[in-house]
This record gives C-alpha cells, sequence and structure tokens, in this order.
C-alpha cells in the first residue's frame, strides 16, 4: 500500500462516498475546503489531488512534519464537518 493510500483510508469522505454520487461529493468537498482556515486550504487542495507529504512539503516549502500536523487539521475538521452535515 503507498503513502497515498494509507492516508486517503483515514479521511471521512471515504465515509460518505458510497452514499452521494460524484458530482454531490465534488459540491460536499468543495463546500468544505472552502470553510477551512485559508492557510489549511493549500494542504487540503494538494492532498485531495494526490499529491504525496513529501511533494505537498516542497511546493509549500515547509517540512514534512509541518504538512503531517496540517493534514491531521484538515482531517480533524472534516470529521466535524461530516458530522455536522449528517445531522441536518
Amino acid at each position: 500500500m503507498t503513502d497515498l493510500e494509507m492516508r486517503a483510508e483515514d479521511w471521512p469522505e471515504k465515509q460518505i462516498l458510497g452514499e452521494v454520487s460524484a458530482s454531490e461529493f465534488d459540491e460536499w468537498i468543495t463546500t468544505a475546503v472552502a470553510k477551512l482556515e485559508a492557510s489549511l486550504q493549500p494542504f487540503a487542495l494538494l492532498m485531495l489531488q494526490g499529491v504525496t507529504q513529501e511533494e505537498i512539503a516542497k511546493s509549500l516549502e515547509c517540512s514534512r512534519r509541518t504538512v503531517s500536523r496540517k493534514l491531521e487539521l484538515i482531517k480533524e475538521f472534516l470529521r466535524k464537518y461530516l458530522e455536522e452535515e449528517g445531522r441536518e
């Protein structure tokens, strides 16, 4: 299993993929990313494009540890966002 596959398994959108169409998912993830803090959005967009943590670090000129921390914050935000969406 690649680094990307392992990380993708932890993302909360995996929980809704079977329940929504591709266009509904695109709308959901676009809205969710737009609600992220501006400093987290570039990390989320690169991750969603399938870029590895190492490549994100190079692209955004930061350490891989920073990328890892930012992705954890993003995953937590998406989990909470998904829970809130499920209540509506």
